[in-house]
């Protein structure tokens, strides 16, 4: 059935179709335009009149709607208050069974955990852990024998670490034994170390006091010599006005001998200075190197130096050269000559390249880059590895002083 034929209005479609016809076309061509005008609004109202009619029979076909639907609605609520305590009173009987079957359930599951943590603890207890699933899966014969095997190993794990204790114990208190006589043994060789730099103090005390009055009397020595210089000077500046008239060649001669007479007496004092500032710095070398002080270096060997006592300073790359080409060689030891200038100058011993040509060239340009030849080190091989020391270094320089004095054998 159609909603049309349940629901009837006085306005049909076949009247609006015929409404649509007569004034769809209708229009207001101007303001001027005042028929036009009154027929829209004629015909506005026709078509409000039906609109009103449609809603007034719409609320009335509404009003009989409602009062039906809250009858039925009446009705229904009716009966489901017949209906509900039924359904409440077996809903409630099942919830109550299934919350009982649930907890009973659980407390099954539960009962069953516990069990199983009390199997589990009991073997790890004594060293073992097995998985849940193989505990529960022992019967209690299984589970009573596996746990007798737990029990006798735990106990003779137990029985192995109370005697790896004991046996540690004693290396502790042997360890114990033997450190506290080593610290004693320390503690000697220290107090024997302070006494022996207590001494080399006061030695280096006594050197440096030595140094302060020669110094001193060179001083006092220079300064009479300057004086009797200045005292001469004035004698020949008051001599030469009453000289005036000599001939200039005996004038010059006479000039000559009191310079050398003054050279005479000076230059020799000046290298005795000299010298023993040489003697001096050689002394602290020696002491520096039988006390096995650590020391710095200017590897130009062209191989790494690994020692704890050894400081490298500075390094230069020795690369393969052709000695058969002497501006090769040359060139190299120029380099090597650059790079350890500054060390060189600061007393830094240097490393060679060997006892080669090239080591000569190097050492001949440190003479003439620095104005005098270097501290040269070199390694022995001791028990197959090449040892730097502080006894195996020599100051050529000073080596060289001593030699022209004759102060060393030769």
């Amino acid at each position: 059935m159609e909603l049309s034929e349940i629901v009837r209005f006085d306005v049909s479609e076949a009247a609006c179709s015929q409404l649509a016809s007569l004034y769809m076309d209708l229009r207001i061509t101007s303001v001027e335009d005042l028929s036009g005008f009154r027929a829209v609004h004629s015909a506005r109202m026709v078509v409000k009149g039906k609109r009103v009619e449609v809603e007034k029979r719409r609320k009335e076909l509404k009003e009989e709607a409602l009062a039906w639907g809250k009858t039925v609605d009446g009705e229904a609520k009716r009966i489901f208050g017949l209906l509900e305590p039924i359904e409440d009173h077996l809903d409630k009987e099942e919830t109550e069974y299934l919350k009982k079957k649930e907890q009973k359930k659980k407390d099954v599951e539960a009962e069953e955990n516990r069990q199983l943590q009390e199997k589990f603890d009991a073997l790890a207890g004594h060293g073992v852990i097995l998985p849940w699933a193989e505990i529960r899966a022992m019967t209690s014969e299984l589970f009573a024998a596996r746990m007798n095997e737990a029990m006798s190993a735990f106990q003779a794990e137990k029985e192995r670490k109370e005697e790896e204790r004991r046996e540690e114990e004693s290396r502790q208190a042997e360890a114990a034994r033997v450190a506290s006589e080593q610290a004693a043994e320390q503690s000697r060789i220290e107090a024997r170390r302070l006494v022996e730099m207590e001494a080399e103090r006061k030695k280096l005390e006594e050197i440096a006091r030595e140094q302060d009055r020669v110094a001193a009397d060179l001083q006092k020595e220079r300064a009479r010599l300057e004086e009797i210089a200045r005292e001469h000077a004035r004698l020949e500046a008051a001599r030469g006005a009453a000289e005036q008239a000599l001939k200039d060649a005996d004038h010059l001669a006479h000039v000559k001998q009191e310079k050398e007479f003054l050279e005479k007496i000076l230059d020799p004092l000046a290298e005795e200075e000299r010298i023993r500032e040489v003697a001096s710095q050689e002394k602290m070398s020696q002491i520096r190197r039988e006390r096995g002080d650590p020391f710095d270096l200017f590897n130009a060997s062209g191989h790494p130096i690994d020692q704890d006592d050894v400081t490298v300073i500075g390094e230069v790359s020795v690369p393969n050269v052709d000695l058969a080409d002497p501006a090769a060689v040359y060139s190299l030891a120029l380099d090597i000559a650059k790079a350890a200038r500054n060390s060189c100058e600061n007393g830094i011993p240097i490393t060679l390249p060997g006892m080669t040509v090239l080591a000569a060239h190097v050492l001949s340009m440190l003479q003439g880059l620095t104005g005098q030849l270097p501290i040269i080190a070199w390694a022995a091989r001791i028990e197959g590895k090449f040892v730097w020391s502080r006894t195996q270094m020599i100051d050529l320089h000073a080596m060289r002083v001593l030699i022209r004095e004759g102060r060393l054998g030769t």
